[in-house]
């Protein structure tokens, strides 16, 4: 068989073999998601956690995969055909989406696999940094619990954030009144009154990014285990 021919062959061959290779990624249904996240004055933030979202009938399923480069792009690579929302948020900086999270919504398809989107995070989330501390001993409380409601005309809002040596702060909303209450095991629940009106519970109100520090003294329950 003349070389010419031999090597036609090896051509058609290696042809098929990636014309199947691009028919099976095209049957896996992966589309592909990049974007940039940027802060409330269109900054780019670096490191921001990026997720995309799966509506479920009665549930909402997430996957976080990736995060910003320095420049706040990124990409999600193997993405599955369909309706997805992409998320962002850097809670280390208050960005958790309590205040106004950046979210979008695409729609991969087989004739549009790729999507691109501008997230932008902002305002911050208030921080509030509490301590306990015994108040018999008077020892510090590494472990408790803050529970914060807010109460407007027409909604209710309400969030309970788990306290200890590596977690030293929460995220709250801003521009509302944060009303919180401490717990803790072997401890009394205390909901702190607002000293100018002792008959009034304590409610903390913040601006984007303003962190405001509250100490407590928590009461042990007779007989129960004192916390940590």
């Amino acid at each position: 068989m003349p070389s010419r021919l031999i090597m036609r062959l090896q051509y058609l061959v290696v042809y098929f073999l990636l014309l199947a290779a691009f028919a099976c990624y095209a049957q896996s249904g992966d589309g592909k998601i990049t974007g940039t996240v940027l802060d409330e004055q269109g900054r780019p933030i670096e490191g921001a956690e990026v997720c995309v979202f799966d509506y479920l009938p009665n549930a909402i399923s997430s996957t976080c995969r990736t995060s910003t480069d320095k420049t706040g792009q990124f990409q999600v690579q193997h993405v599955p055909l369909g309706k997805h929302g992409v998320g962002a948020s850097k809670r280390e900086e208050g960005y958790t989406g309590l205040t106004n999270g950046a979210g979008e919504n695409v729609n991969l398809t087989a004739e549009s696999p790729l999507a691109r989107v501008i997230l932008k995070l902002g305002p911050k989330d208030g921080i509030l940094a509490p301590t306990a501390s015994d108040k018999i001993t008077g020892k510090p409380i590494c472990n408790f619990q803050v529970h914060w409601t807010i109460q407007e005309e027409n909604s209710s809002q309400s969030a309970t954030a788990g306290l200890s040596r590596w977690t030293k702060r929460i995220s709250v909303p801003v521009g509302k009144d944060v009303c919180p209450s401490f717990s803790a095991k072997g401890y009394q629940t205390l909901a702190p009154t607002d000293p100018s009106d002792p008959s009034k519970p304590l409610c903390l109100r913040f601006g984007s990014g303003e962190v405001k520090s509250l100490a407590v003294q928590l009461v042990p329950v007779p007989n129960g285990a004192a916390g940590e």
